[in-house]
């Protein structure tokens, strides 16, 4: 027993040790599986093969949204239901379980925080309660598609328990504004659900066939000129979306949006034609379903050019829909006669403009597919049957049953199993007490910073899991993960020593890559030679003002070095001025910038990716004597600041969250831009403290943390002035 530590109670260690022996034994003899009471509210991850032994298939379990297709695979009502973990899950006294699995198919780049405007969030009513599903695991497997535009799909089951005789369990999944609903208990979709997003089994959207192509004949009144072009389709749909970028939906569900894409190209011949249309009014255009009137045309507000033909002429530079019932499968595109802007070409070129008539109305055809029949949901079988058992003792005696047939002894008592589990857990209890008394308590300050998996609901986050935060030590710089290439622009870095990675040749002076610097850090507007010079060589600045001569020559070395297209010549262009290169600051200030638009797990996210850029102080290691301009605009100071508010953001809301230790990560980052920051200190220090006072006290829950005072100039989230870096 020497491994208790020095005096460590011998009665302790004894019962812990019978304890252990006795449990193991009546397990190996009983084949008890670890069981656990999901507490109503919580949602846990359950094991997908339980959930499909267990469950019955929806007859229809799509829901669909603008850039999402998801199915209900399976929906199962169970007495008790393994996790993902191998824990075997059981309701509490009054409550019964619900488990489900749910796929989701959609953009790479449309899933978890990343893609944010367009995300899947999914909950679970129970009763007037909303619960928050966790789509960390099925936004994972969508994010590591092939690329960020092809459809992936995420699968994920999961359990929930439910008070016994509450039948309004309902998963809803939203897009933006837009949900769709379906009754876990019916296996019903909840109203409403527009008919177009579910008559493709395959998308939320219906793609229509034209019957072939038209051809507009065209007089100009002025001189009675006459020229034809050829119209086509090049896409139609069926949606439940407008294309204005406004959220329209029609009002009643059984309606649908017909969406035209039209295209026309003059026929030029020997250089004589009509063609420069302003887009045809929507007064000449109507749409009339097979046995219906004719409908009148909208149109976006933004003119399109996709699909545009070989010639186009301009005439269908708009997207048109019209208001159409769901059911539609075929109908007439019409193209009134009347009068649209245009000029009219002599020798290829325009001689004439003004109003141009068109002198015939032209018609096309539009086919869908057939309307599928609608699946029938036979009644589930839970529903009407009597309420099973719950609780553990239900649990515990289903897995004793369970395992007579495999050789084991189903008469131990589960009683005693019980009782076992109740010792060990006092005697654990008491022992951590009395380490905690004797100040025992290991801190644990790894060097490196573990996986990252940034949960995308709080409900979720739990005070193990990690989450990537750039580890350092106070003083020196370490390792850290690489952000997300969000331009796909080379990368000049100064947020620590400065680096430029993509040099087409190696620069010979170190002026060339402080010009690089400044020209990319004030690339907002271009800049003349004189501005350049005066900002790197100031007249009353410590350093000789080159010539003009040789200030063009630095000029021209770092064209040759980052190449022409990067800083094209400023001959006609106004000035010099950098294209194409990214810089680390600017990333750290887009990242900063959104996450304080937006709160909870995506702002943490977004952080975090920025603190992955912080490598040292800014501009650490320049030589003495140059980089005079980034202390004279203050820009280290700016740099550090901001460092500094994010870390400490960070720091904060993860504390809240209960994850110490990586609020103890964000702290140190932070302390990579600010050494002697006395807000980050206090801000790692107290990480440290929660952590190890959790580590003591395991039992503590989240919740236990003291609030953090905003008013309190204490307080680490609160910083009045950060220290300035040197």
């Amino acid at each position: 027993m020497n491994s208790a530590g020095p005096g460590f109670p011998r009665f302790l260690a004894a019962l812990i040790a019978a304890s252990c022996l006795l449990l193991s034994s009546a397990q190996a003899s009983a084949s008890i599986r670890p069981v656990s009471t999901l507490s109503p509210g919580r949602i846990a991850d359950a094991s997908s093969s339980g959930v499909q032994e267990a469950g019955v298939t929806p007859a229809d379990g799509r829901l669909r949204g603008e850039d999402f297709t998801a199915t209900v695979t399976r929906v199962a009502w169970p007495q008790s239901i393994a996790s993902s973990t191998g824990t075997q899950l059981v309701a509490g006294t009054g409550d019964r379980l619900v488990a489900f699995t749910l796929a989701v198919t959609q953009p790479q780049e449309d899933a978890g925080y990343l893609g944010e405007s367009s995300a899947v969030h999914a909950s679970l009513e129970v009763g007037g309660a909303v619960l928050s599903v966790s789509m960390d695991t099925i936004n994972q497997q969508i994010q590591a598609g092939t690329s960020a535009t092809a459809l992936t799909t995420g699968t994920d089951s999961f359990a929930a328990s439910v008070p016994a005789h509450q039948h309004h369990v309902v998963l809803v999944l939203t897009e933006g504004s837009f949900s769709q609903s379906l009754n876990l208990w019916t296996l019903a979709r909840v109203p409403p659900a527009p008919a177009v997003l579910y008559r493709d089994p395959r998308s939320p959207s219906v793609s229509g066939t034209p019957s072939g192509t038209v051809q507009l004949d065209f007089t100009n009144p002025a001189d009675g000129f006459t020229a034809t072009d050829s119209t086509d389709v090049a896409t139609t749909t069926l949606t439940w979306f407008a294309p204005d970028q406004s959220g329209t939906t029609p009002a009643d569900p059984n309606r649908a949006f017909l969406v035209v894409n039209m295209q026309s190209a003059s026929n030029e011949g020997d250089g004589a034609y009509i063609a420069s249309f302003t887009p045809l009014p929507t007064s000449l255009f109507s749409f009339t379903p097979s046995g219906g009137t004719a409908i009148p045309a909208t149109t976006a507000p933004q003119i399109t050019s996709s699909g545009e033909a070989n010639g186009d002429d301009g005439l269908f530079d708009a997207l048109y829909w019209f208001a159409v019932p769901a059911t539609t499968t075929t109908g007439t595109l019409t193209i009134g006669a009347g009068t649209v802007n245009g000029t009219q070409y002599t020798g290829y070129v325009g001689t004439q403009s003004g109003p141009i008539t068109i002198t015939a109305p032209a018609t096309i055809t539009l086919s869908f597919p057939a309307v599928p029949a609608a699946a029938q949901q036979s009644k589930p079988t839970w529903v009407n049957a009597p309420l099973p058992a719950t609780g553990i003792g239900a649990a515990a005696a289903n897995g004793a049953s369970g395992s007579a047939g495999h050789g084991g002894n189903s008469s131990f008592p589960i009683w005693l199993a019980v009782l076992l589990l109740v010792l060990v857990a006092a005697a654990v209890v008491v022992a951590q007490r009395w380490y905690a008394r004797r100040r025992i308590v290991p801190v644990l300050v790894p060097s490196t910073p573990a996986p990252v998996v940034i949960p995308t609901a709080v409900g979720a986050v739990r005070q193990d899991e990690p989450v990537a935060v750039p580890h350092a030590d106070d003083h020196a710089p370490a390792a850290t993960p690489t952000p997300s290439d969000r331009s796909g622009d080379p990368m000049l870095k100064v947020l620590g020593p400065v680096e430029y990675d993509s040099y087409r040749q190696a620069p010979d002076r170190r002026v060339i890559e402080e010009l690089l610097c400044w020209l990319v850090l004030h690339s907002q507007h271009s800049h003349n030679a004189d501005e350049i010079q005066l900002a790197l060589r100031p007249t009353d600045g410590s350093r000789p003002e080159p010539t003009r001569k040789t200030f063009h020559s630095y000029l021209s070395a770092l064209r040759q070095c980052i190449g022409a297209e990067h800083l094209p010549d400023a001959t006609g262009a106004g000035g010099y001025r950098i294209n194409g290169i990214d810089c680390d600051w600017l990333v750290f200030q887009r990242l900063s910038g959104a996450a304080d638009k937006t709160t909870g797990v995506p702002s943490i996210g977004l952080r975090t990716e920025a603190l992955a850029l912080v490598r040292g102080v800014p501009f650490q290691g320049v030589a003495r004597g140059q980089y005079e301009w980034v202390f004279t605009e203050d820009l280290h100071t700016d740099m550090a600041k901001a460092v500094v508010a994010c870390a400490l953001r960070l720091s904060s809301d993860l504390m809240a969250l209960g994850r110490y230790k990586v609020a103890e990560d964000a702290a140190r980052a932070g302390l990579r831009a600010a050494l002697d920051d006395e807000h980050l200190k206090r801000a790692r220090d107290r990480a440290v403290e929660a952590r190890n006072e959790g580590l003591a006290h395991p039992g503590r829950t989240i919740g236990d943390d003291p609030p953090i005072d905003p008013d309190d100039p204490e307080d680490p989230a609160n910083p009045e002035e950060p220290a300035q870096p040197t």
